[in-house]
């Protein structure tokens, strides 16, 4: 995640196939709030979500699901949320 260009929180996940192994969930990774830049590099493909175009209104939270496709593309999902 990146703040005005600085990197806030960067982690690295390998994922399995399994339903115990294939997602990761990772609750409040920054304090306070920001314009957060979220990105996700899977197989070669890369794909970012701009946190500021997400949020509508009061919503202070905003949850991003990334996702690798059977043909090899990516996806994401985002949703702003009041509460996280």
């Amino acid at each position: 995640m990146e703040d005005d260009g600085e990197i806030v929180f960067s982690e690295s996940y390998e994922l399995g196939t399994e339903p115990d192994t294939a997602n990761i969930h990772v609750d409040n990774p920054v304090d306070g709030t920001g314009r957060y830049v979220v990105r996700a590099d899977m197989s070669g493909e890369s794909r970012q979500v701009d946190t500021t175009d997400v949020v509508d209104g009061d919503e202070n939270c905003v949850g991003v699901r990334f996702s690798l496709l059977n043909n090899g593309s990516v996806d994401y999902w985002a949703k702003p949320m009041q509460q996280c």
